[in-house]
């Protein structure tokens, strides 16, 4: 005769499934929480390139800021004049002005000086936040003041960025070091400026359940983000005006 194979009763089937739904919605778990570690460190990976990228441009603007039309052996134009602080409620307004060569797209200028090279015409920078979380830069070229033509009008250097501060770092006492950081338009002496702090409060484009951030604080300004799972980072530079230096 042949043996009698005895299958699963159906308690047995109920359990084995029961058992195998546990371990199902645990691995669904720790799958959906990798995940979700891995776009919020892509996240943020993004959100570094974009203050990045900002603190360069800014950055460059800052380091030519004052430049004269023989490099340093001649005064400048105001590096400074025309800064803002809080243009709005998220930003400050930053003003950089230089004479350059080059004009804001980065071409010659084709007028040329009593030599025949491009003449150092003067180069304004004006860096801001505007609706949409959008950091723009509008830039003129031109002779002189007042007689530049607007090649940049709020053109959106980088975007996500919710917030944005500048301070500058005053030399009071002619000793080559800064003594005193102030908002825009309180120095005494804005030749003796030597260098621009900014900070930047950027966002993800798009929520990942990032835990939220709490309260910043933004070179003084106390900001409170919405808890929207968009992944956060503050950014401070500390920016030298390369000319001023000792």
């Amino acid at each position: 005769m042949m043996a009698r194979v005895r299958g699963f009763t159906l308690p047995e089937l109920l359990l084995a499934m029961a058992l195998g739904a546990v371990i199902l919605a645990g691995l669904v778990t720790v799958v959906s929480a990798v995940l979700q570690t891995v776009r919020a460190q892509q996240a943020l990976a993004g959100v570094a390139a974009v203050a990045r990228f900002a603190t360069s441009d800014i950055g460059a603007a800052v380091a030519g800021a004052g430049f004269g039309e023989t490099p340093w052996s001649s005064p400048g134009p105001p590096a400074l004049d025309g800064s803002i602080d809080a243009l709005s409620v998220a930003s400050d307004q930053l003003v950089l002005r230089r004479r350059a060569r080059t004009n804001c797209l980065g071409n010659d200028n084709p007028a040329p000086d009593a030599t025949g090279a491009p003449a150092a015409w003067l180069r304004e920078e004006v860096f801001s936040v505007r609706d949409g979380w959008r950091l723009v830069k509008t830039c003129d070229y031109g002779p002189g003041p007042g007689a530049g033509t607007r090649q940049l009008n709020a053109a959106t250097l980088v975007e996500g960025v919710e917030a944005f501060q500048a301070r500058f770092g005053e030399d009071r006492n002619d000793d080559g070091a800064i003594d005193r950081w102030v908002d825009a338009g309180a120095w005494s002496d804005e030749t003796r400026v030597l260098g621009v702090r900014v900070a930047l409060l950027i966002a993800s484009p798009e929520s990942v359940r990032s835990r939220p951030i709490g309260r910043v604080r933004l070179l003084g300004q106390t900001l409170s983000p919405p808890d929207d799972g968009r992944v956060r980072l503050v950014v401070e530079e500390t920016l030298p005006i390369r000319g001023r230096l000792p």
